[in-house]
């Protein structure tokens, strides 16, 4: 008898266990994820709208400042395109980094510092402070 109550209970059990996942949770679940995708599909679709006005800064940042580096090599080849002289590469470097400040509304002084790439133990040498002499060379000719 105590045999017959347990599987008349674990029968009762497993039946209630099927009637709550399949008419409690599924629904429940596929709700949730009918809403989360509309809201990703609505968050996407707002941003490839174009209004945005961070995308439309940061977009327009790196145009100019791909613009001002083509019209800076661009100025050094036309001025100094057949001159060769040693160190030619941190020259060029120099006199674009002075072209674009200039481009952007500086003010043309020659920086205090040399830039972050120039800062690096191997321009501790003899031979790398002539490459930021270079550049110092440089700065002052792209302005």
């Amino acid at each position: 008898m105590l045999e017959d109550y347990r599987d008349c209970q674990s029968n009762e059990f497993k039946i209630a266990e099927r009637f709550i996942t399949s008419k409690l949770m599924v629904p429940a679940r596929s709700g949730a994820l009918r809403l989360v995708g509309l809201v990703i599909a609505a968050s996407v679709m707002l941003n490839l709208t174009g209004c945005n006005i961070r995308n439309l800064a940061v977009r327009d940042a790196i145009l100019v400042s791909y613009r001002d580096a083509v019209w800076a090599k661009r100025a050094f080849n036309l001025r100094y395109g057949n001159c060769e002289r040693p160190y030619s590469d941190h020259f060029e470097s120099g006199f674009c980094a002075g072209y674009s400040d200039t481009c952007n509304g500086g003010d043309g002084y020659v920086p205090a510092m040399p830039p972050p790439d120039y800062r690096g133990f191997e321009y501790q040498s003899g031979e790398g402070v002539q490459c930021v002499n270079a550049w110092f060379e440089g700065y002052p000719a792209g302005v």
